[in-house]
């Protein structure tokens, strides 16, 4: 599956067909020398390049024929503007809910040039974007708060069902629907009652979709979610087993009373949950969003974190509250308290991170560069992984 969605990105983006084939067999042969070279193995490194070469050929025909000319990654108008306006939205400032109609909708157009201005410069723009980060937050917050009351599987349905109520107030735009597509194969696969493999499930499902309409690849929303859900499903747990390492050392002279209570440790959970979810997102997403704005802000490894401490709550009650001025308008009151609570954070992570400017500029990321970046990120990923299962 990998070799065929490495196929449909060279044909979509047009890169040089040669060069990554040749890579794929440099990596083919490197893999078929580390291993017990047999029949089988030899017939399966055959099958990877085989399935590169048909991708290719399929992909270029799917995208040249007329009927294929369907333009899928082009994204409808989201609500974003009729959200802001809605009449359960009304009840806040304008510019907490044109905030909250941004973080739901997925566009920062009706926000207030200050205010977009200032989620660009600290980065907490992407998490606007990237549904794949948000659905992935909300599907885990209410998992986290159901599992207190109810059995985890049903935690988790009930994650399910408030995302695809997320993404049915976001006007359902193929970028959503795409995260939310990835979001219930990975759940599927945790709830079948077996053990989960998260990144085969990721990948079946961007298989599928890649299938059913090439031109996906060059969708940014499609990218974007596809590298932040990989991230968190293959990065984020190598950064935490990093980050118990290395605590583990430092423990005794710098961990207080405190942090060792029941208190401190499900805060220090919480918060570790986030910062290590953010900082996967932001290291793969990094050079693409790199070369495509043309500078990465730094500073987003910070803001994107307390940003999205309370992302889930504010998620699942912007469409509370959008749902309520529809059917219940008298209802929507009970949601205005704690959304202005939370909006007024968010602005204050936004104004405090943006006045902190640190980029990165494109130009550090050539096509070599990013090859090898990537490479070093699955190296690391593969190490802690080897930690983990060992222990």
């Amino acid at each position: 599956m990998a070799s065929f969605l490495l196929g449909a990105l060279v044909v979509v983006h047009g890169w040089n067909r040669a060069m990554p084939f040749f890579l794929l067999t440099a990596v083919v042969i490197v893999g078929i020398a580390s291993l017990r070279i047999s029949v089988r193995t030899v017939m399966v490194a055959c099958g990877i390049l085989a399935t590169f070469l048909f991708s290719v050929i399929y992909c270029h025909a799917r995208l040249t024929l007329p009927y294929s000319n369907t333009s899928s990654y082009v994204s409808g108008l989201s609500l974003t503007e009729r959200l802001a306006l809605s009449r359960g939205f009304a009840l806040l400032s304008y510019r907490n809910a044109a905030l909250l109609g941004a973080f739901i909708g997925g566009s920062t157009r009706r926000l207030p040039p200050d205010m977009r201005g200032g989620m660009a410069n600290s980065g907490t723009s992407y998490l606007v974007g990237m549904y794949g980060y948000k659905l992935h937050l909300l599907v885990e917050t209410i998992a986290a708060v159901c599992a207190f009351v109810v059995p985890k599987m049903v935690g988790k349905i009930a994650g399910l069902a408030m995302a695809a109520c997320f993404v049915i107030t976001a006007g359902a735009p193929i970028s959503a629907v795409r995260a939310g597509i990835m979001i219930i194969f990975v759940s599927l696969a945790e709830l079948a009652g077996r053990r989960a493999d998260r990144i085969a499930a990721l990948t079946l499902s961007a298989f599928v979709m890649v299938a059913w309409d090439p031109a996906v690849c060059g969708s940014v929303g499609f990218l974007l979610s596809f590298l932040s859900l990989l991230g968190i499903y293959t990065l984020a747990p190598a950064l935490k087993e990093c980050a118990i390492i290395y605590a583990t050392r430092i423990r005794s002279a710098m961990v207080p009373v405190v942090a060792d209570s029941r208190i401190g440790r499900m805060v220090g959970a919480i918060f570790g949950f986030h910062a290590t979810a953010s900082a996967a997102v932001n290291l793969a997403i990094l050079p693409v969003i790199a070369r495509l704005d043309g500078s990465f802000p730094l500073i987003s490894f910070a803001s994107n974190v307390f940003a999205a401490l309370p992302f889930g709550v504010m998620l699942g009650l912007g469409a509370g509250l959008a749902a309520a001025g529809v059917t219940i308008p008298s209802v929507a009151i009970l949601f205005i308290f704690p959304l202005n609570v939370i909006l007024g954070y968010e602005t204050m992570v936004i104004r405090v991170t943006a006045a902190v400017p640190f980029d990165i500029s494109g130009i550090a990321f050539p096509p070599p560069v990013m090859a090898i970046y990537y490479a070093g990120l699955m190296v690391f990923a593969w190490r802690f992984r080897r930690i983990k299962r060992r222990a």
